[in-house]
């Protein structure tokens, strides 16, 4: 999953980051899929939201809608 990616991006930048909804991903994708019911969400604490928005912005393909 692309969240996957973006998790392992801001562990490399020591962003403390989770995937809420995640495990439910692999039982049911069509659920938790973009646009689907309960997409899987990547979750910050707000003290390292403005670094990790400047850090996922430069990742290619990024879309904060999704």
């Amino acid at each position: 999953m692309e969240v996957e990616m973006l998790k392992g991006l801001l562990d490399e930048n020591n962003i403390t980051s989770y995937l809420n909804d995640a495990n439910l991903g692999r039982i049911a994708p069509w659920y938790v899929s973009p646009g689907g019911i309960s997409p899987v969400k990547l979750l910050v604490p707000e003290s390292e939201a403005e670094k990790a928005k400047t850090i996922l912005t430069e990742f290619p393909g990024y879309n904060k809608e999704t």
